[in-house]
């Protein structure tokens, strides 16, 4: 009989989350039954079956962006996830329970199950919680970060076993959450090499450049793309290297994500000589979706100016090192 397994996502549509799906796939390989509970993309049904994998999906909730609305997100989701696994227990019970964060709150239905049916718990450590909220609410108050660190070492402690996807998210599972290193794998997240090949050069993409240096991924508030946007000023501002081009490429018109027709998004790159003429068609795109008046963005557009000459006069200081010893 085959053993069936529960991943449970929060955050992402399956199979659009690439590292759930492929442990799905592995785990369909290795002769387990896989059932995912996780929230439902644009026109997804709230059933299917894609691959051999049972897929049971919920309305998804849309946050506002503040600490109140994350927590009535994680109230629902956790609620959602708990009735339609529920639903999905129908179909026969689960040898084992996956948990992906964020975040970190289904351990109390791993442990229920654990108890009643002797279910066995994996957590699947995805993100960093408290660090999450620190960056999204850098001057934010303490308690929902400490609340976030207690929530993070519930489920580390619950888990039998946790999967991480790198070797600093294992020492955080041993040193923050008590762990031992048996307890935890590094698991990583890799491309499908009968899918990713290398293919001919395009010259083109460099736009008369040498080099070119790509970020390929989720643009949101933790992903570090300001970071990177500042390395390349670095690069070409202090450096003085005009040999490397940098292009960013979304989740959304990557030529791999789908619209909700189940159509996929085509590559649409956009390529803009300075900031001043990516700002230029950002702010006039927002007229042309009906969300703002033409004053809108002119008006935004100078007032970001000075908000950033302010920044780079008073904040993009280098810093003063005391002389060495």
């Amino acid at each position: 009989m085959e053993r069936r397994v529960l991943i449970i996502v929060q955050n992402l549509p399956v199979p659009f989350d690439r590292r759930v799906w492929l442990e799905c796939q592995a785990l369909i390989s290795a002769g387990y039954r896989v059932a995912v509970v996780c929230p439902k993309g644009r026109g997804d049904p709230a059933y299917e079956v894609i691959d051999s994998v049972e897929l049971y999906k919920y309305r998804p909730y849309a946050p506002g962006g503040s600490k109140f609305s994350f927590v009535a997100e994680y109230a629902y989701s956790f609620l959602a996830t708990a009735w339609t696994t529920l639903k999905a227990r129908r179909s026969g019970c689960f040898a084992v329970i996956q948990a992906c964060n964020p975040p970190d709150i289904f351990w109390p239905l791993a442990v229920a199950f654990r108890a009643v049916e002797g279910t066995r718990f994996v957590f699947d450590h995805h993100d960093l919680c408290p660090e999450l909220y620190e960056s999204r609410f850098p001057s934010g108050p303490k308690l929902p970060y400490k609340g976030l660190l207690a929530l993070e070492r519930r489920t580390h402690r619950a888990a039998d076993h946790v999967i991480s996807t790198n070797d600093s998210y294992r020492e955080i599972a041993m040193a923050r959450s008590g762990k031992l290193a048996t307890d935890v794998t590094v698991v990583r997240t890799g491309p499908d090499p009968e899918r990713l090949q290398r293919g001919q050069a395009d010259p083109e993409l460099r736009r008369g450049r040498r080099f070119l240096v790509a970020y390929i991924g989720v643009m949101g508030p933790q992903d570090g793309v300001d970071i990177v946007v500042r390395a390349a000023g670095i690069v070409v501002h202090q450096l003085g290297r005009d040999d490397i081009a940098f292009t960013f490429v979304s989740d959304e018109f990557n030529g791999v994500t789908l619209d909700r027709e189940g159509n996929i998004r085509p590559l649409t790159p956009r390529r803009f000589k300075s900031l001043s003429e990516a700002e230029e068609e950002n702010g006039q795109s927002r007229i042309y979706l009906g969300i703002h008046w033409a004053f809108d963005k002119t008006d935004g557009i100078a007032l970001g100016r000075r908000v950033a000459d302010e920044v780079f006069q008073h904040a993009f200081q280098p810093l003063r090192r005391s002389p060495t010893r």
